[in-house]
């Protein structure tokens, strides 16, 4: 219908008016109805064709008319009431309609009957078309409609809709909304009507509610909706699949009846009809289980959101006692209400359950419902901070609670809680600190773990209470001392392990351990919260009870600690534990079961590679002193079992202990000592154990593996370590033993399994082989461990007149044989060709060679153990003796050859000696051993890996002893000896490439131990000869660099890069080559090349191999010769310069695992040096050795080394085009490079001559423009002060200069000042500034130049003018006489300033302080390694010294302290006093700003997950807004625009580039709001397409720019539509190629000057205007 103009209004026409109605509703619907109605009079035909009826019309008519005029014939249900109403002004009367009755349809559950009994033939035939053929909404209803003419209201429900609800269960929601709406007459409901209702459940509540409101007082109508209702309700608690559904209905439907009000304001749901209702509800609510389960928040969220609405009215009534059958009580005393709550509270409390939105949910209406029932002040105190915790996301805010935290921890200890749940108690004190450490905001969660962990005493809260009465909050933190925790004691170990700890945890990888702090010296400090963590839990192990005890050491030693939290984290928490166990008597409850778990989790931990071996080693150093504090329970079934025992000691391996090194003993192992004292702690008789497990050991029973033996692996790797194990229990039980030894605990074993050796040897399947290998473990870690060597019972024995070594018994040298035996005999095995060649299994040559080093090693000790043993002595040599000879004769077979090599090598290295006259034949043909050429197949890989490692380790064997013969052989033999040796190392050079990774350690020996022997014989005779020399030097050194890198293990590579820089940078090497140098600059330097090798192969990340380096050639630099000190480091200048600005890559302590061992006579650096300053230390512990200019250095050294490095440190740290401008941000490349070419630069002042003195002051006061941080400040300034004391005349006359300039930037004048202070008033003071005659014309220019600065804008600038003013005067005026001071007088004004200066006493008191200062100020240290790198370091590992000016501005702040201490008048601070108290007195303390959490935000609707995205972080619905800042390119604007959207609820800000979210300018702009509202990123290039992709779903994109056609903001009207507001760039505006995309452009009015606001500022008072429009004003 034709839309009126002027539009009507509800109350201009009567609503049963069809025309009016229709036209109404196209006013109110206007889009969607014109969209969908072909013929815009469609409704006026439907009324005239029923003003025409005089009966209802046809069904068939009316659905061929609707048909005809709609679109796909469908009308919107909301259209469709107007052709219901329509319908109802042509159908029967209500007294026609009651006339009809239809009660003989009993019970029907379809349409059929009632269609039967009133439709006409052709109008039947369309209903059962349209139900049975699944029509559209609307045809359906349309039948529903008709068929509603002929009945009366009772029969309507019963006949037609019911079961029309039954035959259609996928109803939607509107459509079940327009059913009951289509009901809205008045009319009787049978209770029969009601009762019928067995439909689906959803459906179920809305049409109860529906009816409800039509009961009036009907009491078995009442009674009936009851049933009906709580049935509903029971399902939506309990019913997990449909509870969603289920309890939105109810909230919208249900609840809005029950609690609206009646005629005299009661709600509807407190009369008596209801209350039966009410009562079972209750119950039903309550009678849940609260214990954790999947279904446990989705039924806690069906029962919040029936208790949110119903608890505010029922709050003040009585309502059932749960658990008894009589009884009513206050809601506020059901215990079952506060556990609800409680347990509501606590969802997602851990980080380690995860914080879902539906626990956010939970949480707010927990704090709704605990605000409705707090009895008490602290109750609502408690609210406050959960609120706060809950709703702020700003920091300062949050850290307002702690106060509060604190008295009501203090309250609880006064008073005790009786009742965990319904008192004030730690239990729910806990739920605070669980909402604090697991937010996903990571700087709250750090704060409130900081403030858990500084809680302080009841004296320091009072004390901090009452300062801060009166004064003005403040967002910084303020530091707190603590010294007893308030809170540990009501801390459970649950909540420790659950919540504390992971939070702590989780800080490593996100914001890190460090808090800054607001204190009153300077501006920012910081405290490390890993000590703060380890003193807590330090303290809290002692609080434990025997319960918790375990149950807090269980958790500790967990699967789910261990393998989840940051290795160094659990380092770091052992570590504490362990040294609070070692200082006290505190007892580590243990049983069985938990070192079991312990042992295996460990395990797992190190065998993933996980836990390095740095931190293996710290674990177990930790573990070992918490074992030697464990008890087992006294229940005897609890008792270790011994596979526990041998499990928790299989952790402790043989490798981390130096068994094989000169002077090892047990006892200085500190961690065999903890193991020894957990042995002693054990109940069981332990040395029988050990015995016991030794035996079945060496019998199999301990492991279930197969008894055939593979010579391949001998003993696997878990028969080693459980070896290992039980040796080491043995030895440890013998220690605590007064009657066993560890010999008399293993040899039995040993002896049973050795016993078997021939049997093993001589039986084809080596039956007993397994057993012998098992005896052969025990015996080698029993000789490691050096307590079965000899008699076999502890040390060898000497004889007491001769003092020689006693032969072993004959039993013991029976074993002895058995064991040399098996050894060759698995050797021999080990290397046969049926071996190697088997077919079966292609063999790995790692496992080989492994194999066949571990034999070998077995052999040497063995031999090292029983050096007196004949058996051993015959064995080997007569071994050696037969493979020598055989050897000799083969020639062909390689697999024989490598077997043989290999077994020469086992008995040389047991220190068999061939004797000198074979020493040259046996090299030559080991030497000669190589495969036959074009041999192949898999057994060549392995004779090859064997032969290799075989050949080059038995040379090195034999070199020594070679070396040690040839001094006093003759000439022939020493010339024989030569030549042999110069063709090992051609041959060596030639097998770098080729050599396997397993064999580089042989071949490096020999290569090192034949250079060192003729570079120490080389002469240099001819140049000929040194170019050979130099040559093979650049040989070796490439070799050994080469094997170096091909080494497989850290500590293998470590000792060989030590080896490789003691050689290579050798004094004579570097002599030699600074000769060559200096003779022809364009020679070889395989020296100084090789240094440049292992500094670019460390990189800044592996820089244990510059510390190698540097540690040697550093020391060769000074060379050997006082004359010439530092000439071998002139070549390396350029290197020098790189190093003293070189900086180490941080990494994690787990990687440094490589030791730098062998250093005697290296260079060494100061202690606690910085780990990010190694490199340099060196450099500057090298410069620091050489002596002064003037005190012997030689010139050379000074001309080409030290003042070439000068001058290049000044260039590398001049300023650039950027950073004269910008500040340089900390941390960055050339803040450290600056920062440590200025250090280096004071180490090297004293090498600063007159030759480049003044190039060098130039330079530095243009550097002093520079705009850089103090801290660099401070190096420079020291560096001046420190050239000023030699060139006085040079530096003072540049800085007369520069203080008389008038364009100096204020921190040009900082450092100006600074040094003007030092020289005039310091103790410092230069001969340029003194009281000379000839100085006062200097002296006048100075003091004219410093008085302007009198009223410098920065304080401590001002008060060092104040300072030099008042001592310059008197040196350039008469001041004798100043009572009388005209303004006739030539120099009155200076005379003036002096009098004020010198009578003034706030002046005085200034000018003390600082006359102090510069008088104790030093800058001789700065300019020493000690001194540099003894500074504090900041975050970014740089050196963090006390800025001058940072140390002026305290003293400003004192003195100023001092002066206004009194100001404060008395009355004002008693008032304070009062009004704190008063508020006391009263309970209305707040200590915090708080936000109220709405009921709106409790989503009682339970909206799906996916409404999440059209609301915020605080469930407010977002607007249809999006802020567009594409070509905003400043952060500090962007995060302004990111606070500003947020706080307005905008849908969403874009930005240009995503990562300036990560900007700390951003940052502190944002605060935080950059996480809570959704960014998306469109550089502007995309812009153009973005806007015009928006306008076409529908956008309106509002442009803030000035045009011709731009509207005030005041005067715009938003449409109703989705909306972008546009910002142009900060200067420009919108480029005009982009307003093309805008649908008006808005202007902001202006009343000043300035002509436009900042881009942050006008997006804000955009935002607000279409917030207020969209938001308030609707």
């Amino acid at each position: 219908a034709p839309i009126p103009n002027p539009p009507l209004t509800i109350d201009q026409f009567d609503l049963r008016s069809s025309i009016n109605w229709s036209r109404f509703v196209c006013q109110s619907y206007e889009t969607p109805l014109l969209n969908q109605v072909k013929n815009p009079s469609f409704f006026d035909e439907i009324q005239n064709l029923g003003l025409s009826w005089s009966m209802p019309p046809s069904l068939a008519s009316l659905h061929a008319l609707c048909k005809a005029n709609i679109h796909d014939g469908s009308l919107s249900l909301r259209q469709l009431k107007v052709v219901h109403q329509t319908l109802l002004e042509s159908s029967f009367s209500e007294a026609e309609r009651d006339a009809k009755s239809y009660k003989s349809i009993q019970s029907p559950t379809s349409l059929k009957p009632i269609i039967d009994a009133v439709c006409g033939e052709e109008d039947g035939s369309v209903c059962r078309q349209i139900i049975e053929t699944g029509s559209n909404n609307f045809e359906r209803l349309l039948v529903v409609q008709f068929l509603k003419l002929h009945l009366n209201f009772s029969d309507f429900i019963r006949c037609v809709l019911i079961p029309y609800l039954v035959e259609n269960n996928d109803l939607s929601e509107d459509l079940v909304v327009t059913l009951l709406d289509l009901l809205g007459e008045d009319g009787e409901v049978s209770v029969d009507a009601i009762d019928s209702l067995k439909i689906p459940h959803l459906i179920t509540g809305r049409i109860a509610v529906t009816l409800l409101k039509q009961s009036g007082d009907s009491v078995p109508l009442i009674e009936v909706f009851h049933e009906k209702v709580l049935y509903a309700l029971k399902e939506a608690i309990h019913s997990h699949e449909q509870s969603k559904q289920m309890i939105s209905v109810l909230s919208k439907y249900l609840l809005p009846v029950l609690t609206e009000g009646s005629e005299d304001g009661t709600p509807t749901l407190l009369s008596s009809l209801h209350r039966p209702l009410i009562n079972d509800l209750w119950k039903t609510m309550f009678s849940m289980e609260f214990s954790p389960s999947e279904e446990l928040r989705q039924t806690l969220l069906g029962v919040t959101t029936i208790l949110c609405p119903l608890l505010p009215h029922l709050v003040d009534c009585e309502v059932p006692i749960i658990g008894e059958d009589e009884g009513l009580q206050e809601p506020a005393k059901e215990p079952q209400l506060w556990l609800l709550i409680y347990t509501c509270f606590e969802q997602g409390k851990s980080l380690l359950d995860g914080d879902t939105a539906s626990s956010s949910v939970l949480r707010k209406r927990a704090l709704y419902l605990l605000n409705i029932i707090a009895p008490s002040d602290s109750w609502k105190k408690f609210c406050m901070c959960a609120e706060t915790l809950e709703m702020e996301t700003e920091q300062h805010l949050i850290d307002q609670i702690w106060d509060t935290v604190d008295e009501l921890i203090a309250k609880i200890e006064e008073t005790p809680a009786t009742n965990q749940y319904t008192e004030l108690s730690w239990k729910w004190m806990s739920l605070l600190y669980s909402r604090a450490l697991s937010t996903d905001q990571t700087t709250v969660r750090k704060l409130g773990l900081y403030r858990l962990l500084k809680a302080p005493s009841e004296n320091e809260a009072a004390a901090a209470s009452k300062k801060r009465a009166g004064k003005k909050k403040s967002h910084q933190i303020v530091v707190r001392k603590s010294s007893i925790r308030r809170s540990m004691l009501g801390m459970t170990p649950t909540f420790v392990l659950r919540i504390l700890l992971p939070s702590w945890n989780s800080l490593r990888t996100s914001v890190g351990y460090n808090v800054h702090l607001g204190t009153s010296s300077r501006k920012l400090d910081k405290e490390d919260m890993i000590p703060l963590m380890t003193d807590w839990l330090q303290e809290y192990i002692e609080t434990l009870d025997p319960t918790n005890a375990k149950e807090f050491w269980s958790g500790i030693w967990s699967w789910s600690l261990i393998k989840t939290f940051h290795i160094k984290n659990i380092v770091t928490i052992y570590e504490s534990l362990a040294m609070k166990l070692s200082a006290s008597t505190l007892v580590v409850p243990a049983d069985n079961e938990a070192l079991l778990s312990l042992s295996e989790t460990m395990l797992s931990q190190f065998a993933d590679g996980a836990c390095v071996v740095a931190y293996q080693k710290r674990l177990l150093l930790a573990l070992g002193t918490m074992l030697s504090h464990c008890s087992s329970s006294d229940d005897k079934s609890q008792k270790y079992a011994p596979m526990t025992m041998l499990k928790i000691l299989a952790l402790f391996s043989v490798d981390y202990f130096s068994l094989d090194s000169e002077g090892w003993k047990l006892e200085d192992e500190e961690l065999l000592t903890a193991l020894k004292t957990w042995i002693s702690r054990l109940d069981a008789d332990v040395p029988t154990v050990g015995a016991a497990v030794a035996a079945a050991f060496v019998r199999g029973d301990l492991m279930d593996l197969k008894e055939s033996w593979d010579p391949i692996d001998g003993a696997t790797t878990e028969e080693r370590e459980l070896g290992w194990a039980i040796t080491l229990l043995c030895t440890l039980a013998a220690k605590n033993s007064n009657s066993s030894t560890t010999g008399q605990l293993l040899w039995p074993a040993i002896n049973k399994g050795l016993s078997s050796t021939s049997e093993a040897i001589l039986s084809k399947e080596h039956i007993k082989a397994r057993g012998v290998s098992r005896a052969l473990i025990l015996l080698e870690f029993g000789c490691r461990l050096r307590e079965i060597s000899g008699m076999g019972n502890g040390d060898l024995v000497a004889d007491s007149t001769t003092q020689q070594l006693m032969v072993p018994p004959a039993n013991i040298e029976k074993l002895l044989s058995f064991a040399v035996d098996f050894i060759s005999h698995h050797l021999r095995k080990l290397l046969s060709a049926g071996v190697l060649c088997d077919p079966r299994e292609p063999i790995k040559p790692k496992r080989v060679l492994a194999t066949c080093i571990r034999l070998v090693s077995q052999m040497r000790l063995l031999n090292q153990a029983y050096m007196s043993s004949n058996v051993i002595t015959s064995a080997v040599n007569e071994v050696f003796a037969a493979r020598y000879q055989e050897l000799k004769q083969t020639t062909e077979n390689d697999i024989q050859r490598s077997m043989l090599t290999a077994s020469i090598y086992a008995t040389l290295s047991t220190g068999v000696d061939p004797g000198p006259e074979e020493y040259i034949s046996l090299c030559r043909l080991v030497l000669s051993q190589e495969l036959t050429e074009g041999a192949t197949g898999e057994w060549t890989w392995i004779a090859q890996a064997i032969m290799q490692y075989a050949k080059w380790a038995s040379i090195s064997c034999i070199l020594p002893l070679l070396q040690a013969s040839v001094g006093s052989a003759s000439s022939e033999t020493r010339g024989e000896a030569q030549s042999l040796l110069h063709d090992i190392l051609e041959a060596a050079f030639a097998a770098v490439p080729r050599t396997a990774t397993y064999a580089c350690l042989p071949l490096f020996n020999c290569i090192l131990l034949g250079s060192k022997n003729w570079v120490n014989d080389f002469t240099s005779d001819t140049e000929e000869a040194e170019k050979l020399y130099v040559e093979k030097l650049r040989r070796t050194v490439d070799a050994l660099l080469a094997l170096m890198k091909k080494s497989h293990t850290s500590q293998e590579t470590m000792d060989m890069l030590n080896e490789t820089c003691a050689f290579i940078f050798h004094p004579k090497l570097l002599d030699e080559e600074q000769s060559r140098i200096q003779k022809n600059a364009r020679c070889q330097t395989p020296v100084r090349d090789a240094f440049r090798k292992l500094v670019k192969m460390a990189g800044t990340k592996r820089f244990h191999i510059l510390r190698a380096a540097l540690c040697r050639i550093t020391v060769s630099w000074l060379g050997t010769d006082e004359t010439r000190l530092g000439q071998n480091a002139i070549p390396y200048r350029e290197d020098i310069v790189k190093l003293l600005l070189y900086k180490e890559a941080k990494i994690e302590e787990s990687a440094r695992n490589q030791s730098n061992s062998n250093t005697q006579g290296a260079m060494t650096i100061p202690a606690g040096t910085n780990e990010l300053s190694v490199a340099r230390a060196f450099i500057l512990v090298f410069l620091s050795k050489l002596p002064s200019a003037d005190d012997g250095l030689d010139k050379r050294v000074l001309q080409e080394l030290l003042h070439p490095i000068i001058l290049e440190l000044l260039n590398e740290t001049a300023p650039t085009k950027s950073s004269a401008k910008n500040l340089i941000m900390k941390g960055t490349a050339t803040y450290c490079l600056k920062m440590r070419g200025w250090q280096a630069l004071c180490n090297l002042s004293r090498f600063v001559t007159e030759e480049i003195a003044s190039e060098v002051s130039q330079n530095v006061y243009e550097m002093m423009s520079e705009h850089i941080h103090g801290q660099v400040r401070y190096f420079i300034e020291s560096f001046t002060v420190q050239c000023a004391s030699s060139h006085p005349d040079v530096f003072g006359s540049m800085f007369l200069k520069e203080i008389s300039r008038r364009d100096l930037n204020l921190q040009h004048v900082s450092s100006l000042m600074i040094i003007g202070g030092t020289w005039v008033a310091g103790r410092y003071k230069i001969d340029f500034f003194d009281l000379r005659p000839e100085n006062r014309p200097r002296l006048q220019l100075l003091l004219a130049a410093i008085i302007p600065w009198l009223s410098s804008t920065q304080g401590f600038s001002r008060a060092i003018a104040q300072l030099l003013v008042h001592k310059l005067t008197p040196l350039c005026v008469d001041v004798s006489n100043m009572e009388s001071i005209s303004t006739s007088d030539e120099d009155w004004f200076p005379r003036l300033i002096y009098r004020f200066l010198d009578e003034n006493r706030e002046m005085q008191r200034l000018r003390k302080k600082q006359g102090g200062f510069f008088e104790s100020y030093s800058v001789e240290e700065m300019c020493t390694p000690e001194g540099v790198l003894g500074i504090p370091v900041d975050e970014g590992d740089e050196a963090d010294p006390l800025h001058l000016v940072d140390a002026m501005k305290d003293i400003l702040k004192n003195i100023y302290s001092e002066a206004h201490a009194e100001d404060a008048p008395a009355w004002k601070q008693i008032e304070n006093i009062v009004k704190t108290e008063q508020s006391r007195e009263n309970g209305t303390e707040v200590n915090f700003q708080r936000k109220i959490i709405p009921l709106d935000s409790l989503n009682l609707a339970m909206e799906d997950v996916r409404q999440k995205r059209i609301r915020n972080a605080v469930g407010n619905r977002k607007q249809q807004l999006i802020v567009c800042a594409s070509l905003v390119d400043k952060a500090p604007n962007l995060g302004g625009l990111a606070r500003t959207a947020e706080i307005f609820a905008a849908d969403r800000l874009v930005v240009p580039d995503i990562s300036v979210t990560k900007m700390d300018n951003f940052k502190s702009l944002s605060v935080g709001a950059g996480e809570w509202i959704e960014m998306e990123e469109v550089k502007e290039e995309d812009l153009l397409s973005w806007l015009l992709a928006k306008k076409s779903k529908g956008y309106f994109v509002f442009g803030l720019e000035q045009t011709s056609s731009s509207v005030s903001l005041t005067d715009m009207k938003f449409p109703d539509q989705p909306t972008v507001l546009l910002l142009g760039k900060e200067k420009e505006g919108i480029p005009v190629e982009y307003l093309q995309a805008v649908d008006q452009c808005v202007e902001i009015p202006q009343m000043g000057v300035i002509r436009s606001l900042n881009v942050h500022v006008s997006g804000a008072l955009a935002i607000w205007e279409h917030t207020k429009q969209r938001k308030i004003e609707s």
